[in-house]
């Protein structure tokens, strides 16, 4: 089964997978690294210059607070560091409403750098949650994991990235459990 989702949200799943939970390996942990990630993505010019400091922690705090969002959609509360987090990333980002040529209205970030693409991975996000398909992004239910994964199970009751990997693990420690439990 896949976990990708669809167009663009894929992109905001990547962003929050780029630091695998179990293993502690970031993809983007340093300004450098973010630059290649974004660059790939196409959110990053050429020639624009890898983000700084600055840019690399909002990015990262901006990834923890996305996955903190998703969760949301597997039944958590809203996380009120998270929503803090993306009001103060949102506040300074550079984005303006604009028709498209088809007469849509889309959210268009301005400005160069890192700037820009952070602004555009918040727009790819709120884009989703318009078009209904962010509900559908939920973190693993295995706590050591929380790898976001596109749930496309028609009742949306899917729990674990993989069930091969997550989803074994996690059931075979609840059977283990219950073995355990007196009768």
């Amino acid at each position: 089964m896949t976990t990708g989702a669809p167009a663009e949200l894929e992109v905001v799943r990547s962003f929050v997978n780029t630091l695998d939970l179990e293993s502690g390996e970031d993809a983007i942990a340093t300004g450098g690294a973010l630059g290649m990630w974004l660059r790939e993505q196409g959110l990053l010019d050429e020639h624009d210059s890898d983000p700084g400091d600055e840019e690399l922690e909002a990015a990262r705090a901006l990834r923890e607070a996305l996955r903190r969002l998703a969760a949301t959609n597997a039944g958590e509360q809203l996380d009120a560091t998270a929503a803090a987090v993306i009001n103060e990333v949102g506040a300074t980002s550079p984005v303006q409403v604009e028709v498209s040529a088809d007469g849509r209205l889309w959210l268009s970030p301005r400005g160069r750098g890192g700037r820009r693409a952070i602004a555009r991975l918040l727009a790819m996000a709120y884009t989703a949650m318009a078009d209904g398909s962010w509900e559908r992004l939920k973190p693993c239910g295995n706590d050591a994991c929380q790898w976001l994964f596109f749930d496309r199970s028609k009742n949306q009751s899917r729990r674990w990235c993989t069930m091969e990997t997550c989803g074994n693990v996690m059931n075979a420690r609840a059977y283990r459990a219950r073995r355990r439990e007196p009768d």
